[in-house]
Formats: structure tokens, C-alpha cells, sequence
């Protein structure tokens, strides 16, 4: 990504990469939660659909930080995103971030709990 120095200023590049990868972490992370609430919850085919979000979202959020992952189905490519800022990166991130809390909030809020 762009030199985080110049836009960041005060804060160091290390500080901002690894307040990067702990972002990205918590996409992913929030990623697979989904992914299994929607299994548990709608079984199999919104269960797939999930993955298929899941990869578009991880190829996205890779793009975005430079760090290689690509989702490509054959037929579809996703454009990479070339050099945003690192204001950017982050809004997008913190955006998407937001974005899976609520879906997870709306995936536990009524979930059934199964009693065996």
C-alpha cells in the first residue's frame, strides 16, 4: 500500500502494519464465524452461499492491504486494487468490519438453540 509514513505521520509503519494485520485478523475471524452460524442456522445452501461471501470478501480485504490472496471463479476476476490510502484501507476495513458484526448480531439475535 501507499507510504503510510506521509499520511500517518506521528504514527510508525510498524505500528501501522500491525494495526493492519490485527484488522484483517478480525475480518477473517469474523468470516468463519459466519460462515458456521449460517450452516448451523440455515444448513447447507446458505451455508455455501456464506463461503462464496467469505471469498469475496478475504480476496477483497487482501487486495486492499497487498497481501496476494485472489478469488477468481472461472469467468470472474475481481480487479485489484491498486495503492489506496492508508486512511482508506482502514475505512474500508473498520466499514466491513462493522458490517459483519451486524450480521452476526442478526444471526444470533432469534437463533434457535438445539437441546439433544
Amino acid at each position: 500500500f501507499a507510504d503510510p509514513s506521509a499520511e500517518i505521520g506521528a504514527l510508525s509503519s510498524l505500528g501501522v502494519q500491525t494495526l493492519a494485520n490485527i484488522l484483517v485478523f478480525l475480518v477473517f475471524f469474523a468470516m468463519g464465524w459466519i460462515i458456521g452460524l449460517s450452516f448451523y442456522r440455515f444448513r447447507l445452501i446458505a451455508g455455501l452461499a456464506s463461503i462464496l461471501a467469505g471469498l469475496f470478501l478475504m480476496s477483497t480485504i487482501s487486495s486492499l492491504w497487498g497481501q496476494g490472496f485472489e478469488f477468481v471463479i472461472p469467468g470472474l476476476r475481481l480487479p485489484r486494487i491498486q495503492n489506496p490510502g492508508v486512511f482508506t484501507a482502514f475505512g474500508i476495513t473498520l466499514v466491513s468490519l462493522v458490517g459483519q458484526f451486524g450480521i452476526l448480531y442478526g444471526l444470533i439475535r432469534k437463533m434457535p438453540v438445539k437441546v439433544q
